[in-house]
């Protein structure tokens, strides 16, 4: 009986040992598993501080090129304003070599006056007709400056318009990505409710996506109410086109007509000069300084002309690169929301990363010293029961027997080994959530 009970001893030792080795193989698997996930978790941060670092230093970059761009805009302003003002002198300094030139012509028709008398009937005519002629010449030079300016105002018109399709166009695209956005996001809420159920993640989910939704419908009245006001608008646009077109006409008749006249009397001046060759030599002198006078005044009017349009287009070009300007300062505003938002993620995902690696080694410890106590119950059985000595007969119950005690210690030492491995399961669950 000693020997039957030895030997029952030793294979419930051997039971013991073996399920105390595979508690202790499954849990080092499991403590692999959390450190492999852990050591992917730190090389996913390392990548996104090498992301968040490049971003850095493209935000530093694109701030460098819109100090150095407001820097070339604002020198572009300062020769604008000296090109205004030189442009400025320059009209002035004209008017005046102008009024000089007509005074002298002025003059000099005072003079011939006094020498024709007996051509008083004819001059008279003459100066009647001539005086018609500067008025209506005048006239035409104020109805090309309105022209002018009028023809200003609807291209400025046009330009606005134009600039207004391209902002609708761009609010276009955006608001075809935000609906590509909101598609993929019912997807995805869709497959989480098949998957999941209607869990709170899925009710805030789907609450996120139906204020979207709201915002995406708002803004696409405004596309469209948007594009309702630039359809009236590309109308007038066309109306006033048309109206530059019938104003180009007229002045063109009337110059037409200016010219005609002014033929005419040349033509009644010549008529009148016949009776006096000196007389007509000098009128033929004042005429020819007034053909030459009109030639300047029309070559100047053309170069000041050519000038001011010169001056308006690099205004339109500083207001466009103020514009660029703007537009990249938002976009870097923008970048820097992002990056700090990318960085407060990175933090948070900092020490998320930490916190597991600490519950984890808290359990790899734990598990340790559990499966060492183990181990040690185990060595002492051994020890007991290799010190057994045969014994004396006793009438025992069946719980007064010692090896019946020591399994049941036994048990309860593999179930103690057990009741650690929860521990690894929670820090598997913990890492996979880290990640």
């Amino acid at each position: 009986r000693y020997n039957d009970i030895i030997l029952e001893a030793n294979e419930e030792l051997s039971e013991a040992k073996q399920e105390l080795a595979d508690a202790e193989k499954e849990a080092n698997e499991k403590i692999a598993d959390g450190e492999k996930e852990i050591a992917d978790a730190k090389e996913k941060l390392s990548d996104a501080e090498k992301d968040i670092a490049e971003a850095e230093k493209e935000i530093a970059d694109n701030e460098q090129k819109l100090i150095d761009g407001r820097k070339e805009l604002e020198d572009g302003k300062k020769k604008l304003i000296e090109g205004r003002e030189e442009l400025s002198d320059a009209r002035a300094e004209y008017e005046e070599e102008i009024a000089k030139a007509e005074k002298e012509i002025s003059d000099g028709w005072a003079e011939i006056e006094e020498n024709e008398k007996t051509l008083v009937d004819g001059e008279k005519e003459y100066n009647d007709g001539l005086k018609l002629y500067n008025e209506g010449y005048e006239e035409y030079l104020s109805a090309v400056s309105a022209f002018e300016e009028g023809k200003a105002e609807f291209l400025k018109g046009e330009q606005e318009y134009n600039d207004g399709l391209a902002q609708l166009n761009q609010g276009k695209a955006a608001l075809s990505e935000a609906k590509k956005t909101l598609d993929e996001t019912k997807q995805q809420l869709d497959m989480m409710k098949a998957y999941y159920g209607e869990t709170p993640q899925y009710t805030a989910a789907l609450a996120q996506y139906t204020a979207g939704l709201t915002e995406y419908e708002t803004n696409l009245a405004v596309i469209t109410a948007t594009e309702e006001q630039l359809s009236l608008a590309a109308i007038e646009i066309e109306k006033g086109r048309a109206e530059i077109e019938a104003g180009e006409k007229e002045l063109f008749e009337a110059k037409k007509t200016l010219d005609e006249n002014k033929l005419k009397l040349e033509e009644a001046g010549a008529e009148i000069a016949d009776g006096r060759k000196q007389l007509e030599e000098g009128k033929q002198k004042l005429i020819d300084g007034e053909k030459e006078l009109s030639e300047q005044k029309l070559k100047a009017e053309k170069e000041f002309a050519d000038a001011e349009k010169e001056i308006a287009d690099a205004e339109q070009e500083i207001a466009d690169a103020e514009a660029e300007i703007a537009d990249g300062e938002k976009k870097l505003s923008e970048g820097k929301e992002e990056l700090e938002k990318g960085r407060k993620d990175y933090e948070e995902g900092l020490i998320e990363l930490r916190d597991g690696e600490k519950e984890l080694n808290e359990g790899k410890e734990e598990a340790e010293r559990e499966i060492a106590d183990a181990k040690e119950k185990l060595a002492d059985a051994e020890e007991e029961i290799a010190d057994l000595e045969k014994p004396k007969w006793y009438v025992f119950t069946r719980e007064d027997n010692p090896g019946y005690g020591e399994y049941g210690q036994n048990a309860q030492r593999i179930n103690n080994i057990a009741e650690v491995f929860p521990v690894f399961f929670i820090l598997v669950s913990v890492l996979v959530c880290l990640t």
